[in-house]
């Protein structure tokens, strides 16, 4: 029985030496995104906002013929207050906010907000003090035609 055992140890050695010799090296492949891709420029942006006054704290415009998608999002907020989060002009759902939307500047959510001219936050300070607040809408930007390369690579957890 103990030869059968040594017998057996040294077959699978010889079979990993075999192999092992048999092995070639892989190249592995390089990500680069493709021209026209590219960060948010200025995705943490602040602004104090006097009392009982309602301001853009966030704002990011896109050149013509680009889409961004923003994947992360966390917006200062104070009891009391309204956030308002704006879409290609347009108001989005819940508006306004009254409640906090991640933890800003270090926890923010994931998202997925696609959008083709601008994205925009602002806020109503209802305090009686003045406040800063701060947005941070993280993402990605790529020319019109590379959509859906850029929605694909992100929802792929590439980006």
């Amino acid at each position: 029985m103990f030869y059968d055992k040594k017998f057996e140890v040294a077959k699978a050695i010889i079979q990993a030496e075999i192999i092992a010799e048999n092995l070639k090296p892989m190249a592995i492949p390089t990500f680069s995104l493709p021209s026209g891709f590219k960060k948010f420029s200025n995705p943490d942006q602040r602004k104090v906002v006097s009392a009982g006054k309602r301001e853009i704290v966030y704002s990011n415009s896109l050149s013509s013929g680009r889409v961004g998608i923003a994947t992360k999002i966390a917006i200062t907020y104070y009891i009391g207050d309204y956030i308002y989060i704006y879409i290609d002009g347009l108001t989005l759902e819940g508006n306004p906010i009254e409640r906090a939307i991640g933890s800003y500047p270090n926890t923010p959510l994931r998202t997925f907000l696609k959008f083709y001219s601008e994205i925009r936050v602002e806020v109503q300070n209802n305090d009686t003090s003045d406040h800063e607040y701060g947005a941070l809408i993280d993402g990605w930007e790529a020319d019109k035609k590379d959509e859906d390369k850029l929605v694909e690579m992100i929802l792929r957890g590439g980006l």
